[in-house]
């Protein structure tokens, strides 16, 4: 039987890279295969840097103010 954990987090915004180096390095450290994450603050301009940082796969939904965005982080 294969198991997966699952993680859901509202991090309030990841635009600061000391915040985001932070969060994806606890990230790695955790065994959790999806990550749900709400309040991201993201925009598309983001994704490139989101994506190489994570080193998996990302779907964004960016939203339209600052107080939106999800993300699905997938190893």
């Amino acid at each position: 039987m294969n198991n997966i954990e699952i993680v859901s987090l509202n991090i309030r915004d990841l635009g600061d890279y000391v915040k985001r180096k932070e969060v994806f390095y606890w990230f790695h450290k955790h065994s959790a295969g999806i990550i749900f994450l709400q309040e991201t603050h993201s925009s598309e301009s983001m994704e490139k840097i989101w994506c190489t940082k994570w080193g998996g796969d990302i779907y964004f939904a960016h939203g339209e103010t600052n107080l939106r965005g999800v993300a699905i982080l997938v190893k």
